[in-house]
């Protein structure tokens, strides 16, 4: 997790890029708190699911 805010910048600009997508306008008012929770929802919604990880993987249901 990147400690500064220009470091979240980066990485939410990163993750953005992988989505196809771009900073919002006005994301410069954006506090440093709310960079790093939209980069972090942008993390996760570009996080593979497991059958993409591994698509043998059982589901063991007990």
């Amino acid at each position: 997790m990147p400690q500064t805010r220009e470091g979240l910048v980066a990485a939410w600009t990163t993750e953005l890029e992988k989505a196809g997508k771009e900073k919002p306008d006005g994301w410069e008012t954006l506090t440093t708190g709310e960079i790093r929770d939209r980069y972090l929802s942008q993390y996760f919604i570009n996080a593979p699911d497991a059958e993409a990880i591994d698509p043998d993987m059982v589901v063991r249901r007990d």
